[in-house]
Parts: structure tokens; C-alpha cells; sequence
């Protein structure tokens, strides 16, 4: 074993942390789950919401250009970063990604 090797919980703690904010945290310890989960729900929130509204700007244009930008946006940004937090969620979080799901789904060409 090497003289500075994470913990399990740590490894995980610091995965979280990096899904949550898109790097490496720095002091992945100073988050407690609370924080996290907080975090998360609130990033998943987010996420659903713009997933929301990019689905009925696409549903509502004709325009070509806006439909591509907007499930590009949709999908790259958010969808996958809903997608990096499944391991982490529960409950009622993992029924956002859910219903995010079946809106990407129902836009699928």
C-alpha cells in the first residue's frame, strides 16, 4: 500500500466532487454529502431545466441552424452532465435524469 493511497470513500468523494464541478477539487474532503447531494440536486435542476426549454424552442422552430445548436447544447452540455452524476444520485434525483431522458428521447429524429 503506498503511504498516501485514498480510501475507498475518498476515491469516491473525489469522483463526486469532480462531476459535480468539472475538474478535480482541490480539498475533495472539505465537501460533506450533504453538501454534495445539495450540489448535485441543484446541477441536476439546472440541467433538467435547460433540457426543458431547448426541447420546446426545437419543438417551436422551423429554423435549421437553431434546431442543430440547440440538441447540440442540449445533449453535449447537459444531458452528458446529468449522465456524469448518475452514479452519485438517488430517489428522487435519479427520476430527474429520468424524466430528462425521455425528453431527449422524444426529440430523437
Amino acid at each position: 500500500m503506498a503511504l498516501f493511497e485514498l480510501s475507498k470513500e475518498d476515491r469516491y468523494r473525489e469522483a463526486w466532487c469532480e462531476a459535480v464541478f468539472g475538474k478535480k477539487a482541490r480539498f475533495p474532503r472539505e465537501f460533506t454529502d450533504a453538501q454534495l447531494r445539495r450540489l448535485t440536486t441543484d446541477l441536476l435542476m439546472q440541467h433538467d431545466r435547460i433540457i426543458r426549454e431547448s426541447a420546446e424552442i426545437i419543438r417551436d422552430t422551423e429554423d435549421e441552424d437553431t434546431i442543430r445548436s440547440r440538441t447540440e447544447l442540449m445533449r453535449m452540455n447537459y444531458y452528458e452532465g446529468m449522465l456524469r452524476l448518475r452514479p452519485f444520485c438517488s430517489g428522487e434525483q435519479l427520476v430527474v435524469i429520468e424524466k430528462a431522458e425521455e425528453t431527449v428521447k422524444s426529440l430523437e429524429f
